[in-house]
């Protein structure tokens, strides 16, 4: 037992001077490309063989021959090392340019690699664009009496998308990621990402700024008298009509009744109905119409 206890021991002392000591192997990675430009695609996004002559210890031997083989897979970001086209929709990237990429993706020093070709070659295809808005997804929940003082603003508001013309065709617009909050009673900007409804799409941009301007509400009203024409000569019953909105608190001082402009419709008339409609031509642009009473009035056609 004493024996072959050395023995093991002894073993493995030789085991680990061995694997310390420096070999050259040829070695077979998958290069996958990443960081792919987004007006571009990689048809299939398929992996490529490249070989390497690495001179390193054993025990990183030991590590590309053993493990699983996603061991055996590099990411090349197309962002951090430079390359060229070649002709048409191939492009090349210089072996020298990969191999601080290289070096660090595998864990051994770039001087320790030796590349059986000058030049990886690989194929990028334009893909079509397309101008997209964007819309604010969202599930707010106001506090009692404050709500959205004006539409929420979203930088940038229009995107340009890439992608197959067929998907970017029955493509109208882009929703961000739902936000939701409850209790909403005070403006707030945020980052939102975009929700990409197709994997075949791509955009430069990943997310947009929200800015949402929130306000205090109360109820108004006014009473404005309505407009006739000048022929026929007709007297109203009532002639003027309350009209009831709500308005941002900031804005309450802004707002006369000199403001909005109600008009009696009389495209009805020749028909002699009991009741002609009134119709609000005009209102403050902040000002949000609940309802206007009465929104029917009786008529008299005076005789000249």
């Amino acid at each position: 037992m004493v024996f072959l206890f050395f023995l093991l021991l002894s073993s493995l002392f030789w085991l680990l001077i061995k694997l310390s000591d420096k070999y050259t192997i040829v070695q077979t990675f998958d290069l996958r490309f990443t960081d792919i430009p987004a007006e571009q695609w990689m048809p299939k996004q398929e992996s490529q063989e490249i070989r390497l002559s690495i001179s390193t210890t054993g025990f990183n031997i030991l590590k590309f021959r053993l493990l699983k083989s996603s061991n055996h897979v590099i990411s090349l970001s197309l962002s951090e090392v430079p390359y060229r086209r070649e002709s048409g929709n191939i492009y090349t990237i210089s072996a020298e340019n990969m191999r601080e990429e290289l070096s660090l993706s595998l864990g051994i020093d770039a001087g320790d690699i030796l590349f059986n070709e000058n030049q990886i070659f690989f194929r990028l295809e334009k893909l079509e664009s397309k101008a997209i808005e964007v819309k604010f997804n969202n599930a707010m929940q106001f506090r009692n009496q404050f709500g959205l003082y004006e539409e929420p603003k979203i930088e940038p508001r229009m995107i340009e998308v890439f992608g197959p013309k067929q998907v970017l065709d029955s493509l109208d617009f882009i929703q961000t990621e739902k936000l939701i909050r409850e209790d909403v009673f005070e403006g707030f900007s945020t980052n939102l990402k975009l929700d990409i409804p197709d994997k075949s799409l791509k955009t430069a941009i990943q997310e947009v700024r929200i800015e949402v301007d929130v306000a205090s509400f109360t109820e108004a009203s006014a009473r404005v008298e309505i407009a006739k024409p000048e022929s026929p000569q007709l007297r109203l019953f009532p002639a003027e009509v309350q009209i009831f909105y709500s308005i941002a608190l900031r804005d309450y001082q802004n707002i006369n009744e000199r403001d909005f402009r109600v008009e009696l419709d009389t495209t009805e008339l020749a028909s002699r109905p009991t009741l002609l409609k009134v119709n609000l031509k005009t209102a403050p642009a902040k000002a949000k119409i609940k309802r206007i009473v009465p929104d029917q009035v009786e008529y008299l056609i005076m005789k000249k």
